[in-house]
């Protein structure tokens, strides 16, 4: 008996405390699955450890649901917002989680990194919701009510199988 592969892909909008997810049928351009991921609690005072977390809780969804491709999106410098992170340090700590995930690159058919800018422009968060929402409303999914990481994620997976958000 020939057992034919899934073709699923993972959507990542990164964080080391609200990591978005969404996971994707591309044969059929459905969204299968979104959830807001969390470190899990002990290890909560560790920036490496809560990255490792988030790095486990992903490879469990990648087996749950046969993910064979993924998109992740990586952070840019911006000037304002970007010497800010710089400055806290939020960006050393995303490199490093946005690393973790890319070590999956030998697992996956496809492994895809894009910035923000690169799939949904200069548009805001609430503008991206709008533009969703029309496609996902009809399947149970208001993107001006998800929470903002994983409408991210949802809006990266549509980036990458429609083209545009």
């Amino acid at each position: 008996m020939i057992v034919k592969k899934k073709n699923r892909l993972m959507s990542i909008d990164t964080s080391i405390n609200n990591l978005g997810v969404a996971i994707w049928d591309m044969s059929t351009k459905q969204l299968i699955m979104h959830k807001l991921l969390h470190p899990k609690k002990d290890c909560r005072n560790n920036q490496y450890d809560k990255s490792l977390s988030m790095l486990d809780q992903i490879k469990e969804w990648i087996i749950a649901y046969t993910v064979n491709h993924m998109i992740v999106e990586v952070p840019e410098y911006w000037a304002v917002g970007g010497f800010e992170a710089r400055e806290t340090g939020s960006i050393s700590k995303l490199m490093f989680v946005c690393g973790m995930i890319y070590s999956l690159k030998h697992d996956m058919e496809e492994l895809q990194l894009v910035v923000p800018r690169g799939w949904k422009g200069q548009l805001p968060k609430e503008v991206v919701a709008n533009r969703l929402r029309d496609h996902y409303l009809p399947m149970g999914f208001d993107m001006t009510k998800i929470d903002k990481n994983v409408m991210d994620a949802i809006g990266i997976g549509h980036y990458k199988l429609f083209g545009s958000v």
